[in-house]
């Protein structure tokens, strides 16, 4: 239905949204990009996570990831120190960033929980290694959406990338007159539908 046309993760989406959307519920999903994620993110942040996680297994690889990402190289009396970026190839990659996710998705989670307490289905907040999705109430995504974007740079070093960054909602009034008492008036691309 949805595959290989354009903007056919956004109509799923959607559609999932709106099946598990309560009646007379105002719902809203946020889908959220890192901007090169990999590559920016603090390699400081990536080994705190894999050493003082609460998994013996996960800290079992620490001491290699240690050795990988904490190297210093001299040269000619000269130190470099690589503090940014996964290193490119690296198996272990996508498990070390989603490690460092976790903390932010599991705050997000929290807050979106405690804001829409009237709700009991489809608030939260997910991600998939750099995408963070999160279910709400307009008002509820956008300030989950500015506390991602605060924590993720303060403890990652990483940006949101608002141009592949998607709202998705089933009253689009009601998120517009969000919006714009958030952001003033906004131009609006609303749905093309497959192209």
């Amino acid at each position: 239905m949805a595959v290989g046309v354009q903007g056919g993760v956004q109509v799923l989406a959607m559609l999932a949204l709106l099946a598990h959307e309560q009646e007379g519920q105002e719902g809203c999903m946020l889908a959220l990009d890192a901007s090169n994620a990999y590559n920016a993110c603090s390699r400081d942040a990536l080994l705190e996570h894999v050493t003082t996680h609460q998994d013996g297994s996960i800290r079992a690889i620490g001491q290699l990831v240690y050795v990988l990402y904490a190297a210093e190289f001299d040269v000619e009396g000269m130190t470099f120190k690589i503090a940014e970026g996964g290193m490119q190839g690296d198996p272990l990659l996508p498990i070390l960033f989603a490690l460092a996710m976790q903390p932010t998705v599991f705050k997000l989670d929290k807050g979106m929980k405690d804001r829409d307490t009237g709700r009991t289905k489809n608030v939260g907040a997910q991600s998939f290694l750099d995408d963070l999705s999160l279910r709400g109430t307009t008002k509820s995504t956008l300030k989950g959406m500015e506390e991602a974007e605060e924590d993720l740079e303060r403890r990652l070093g990483i940006r949101l990338n608002a141009k592949k960054s998607k709202m998705l909602t089933k009253n689009t009034e009601g998120a517009r007159e969000v919006l714009r008492e958030k952001y003033g008036e906004l131009e609006s691309e609303g749905y093309k539908g497959p192209q």
